[in-house]
């Protein structure tokens, strides 16, 4: 049995099932999961809406095995690119392909809200941090950091 809300797991975790998965796209869980777990919050605070749809858990967890999580742009039009990109890095398909701690998502969140500054996912790859108003990434920072501390690594992250 897999503990947790459907559309919150990252394909790792869910049940084997024939959704169509490919052996060599399973990885076992690990923190990774949770930084998932992390960018589809983070995209339904952009939002407001669902990445995943389903009427039933059956149809949660084959949504979440087969789809993507959808560009938080294409849902609102005024999400920064940066945040897009957080979001994007946090929530792709491979584990290997997304931040490797909920510090380094932080990180990468932080460094928008500093207005210009870059922030580097462990794979090199530049997450551009552009400007935004303060508020709202105060806000955002601030519920990222509650978020953190929930799952007790966010004693560090800094607003």
């Amino acid at each position: 049995m897999t503990a947790g809300t459907p559309k919150y797991l990252a394909p790792e975790r869910l049940p084997v099932l024939d959704f169509g998965a490919s052996p060599a796209t399973l990885h076992m869980p690990d923190r990774r999961s949770d930084v998932w777990s992390l960018g589809v919050c983070l995209f339904e605070f952009l939002t407001l809406t669902s990445a995943f749809e389903g009427a039933t858990s059956a149809e949660l967890y084959r949504a979440v095995a087969t789809l993507d999580v959808p560009s938080p742009r294409s849902r609102y039009w005024m999400v920064p690119q940066a945040l897009e990109d957080v979001c994007r890095v946090s929530t792709h398909r491979n584990p290997d392909q997304r931040y490797v701690t909920a510090g380094e998502m932080a990180d990468a969140l932080d460094a928008f809200v500093q207005n210009g500054a870059h922030a580097k996912t462990h794979a090199g790859r530049d997450v551009a941090a552009l400007a935004m108003p303060s508020g709202l990434a105060n806000n955002v920072l601030g519920w990222l950091k509650h978020q953190l501390l929930q799952f007790g690594v966010g004693k560090g992250v800094r607003r």
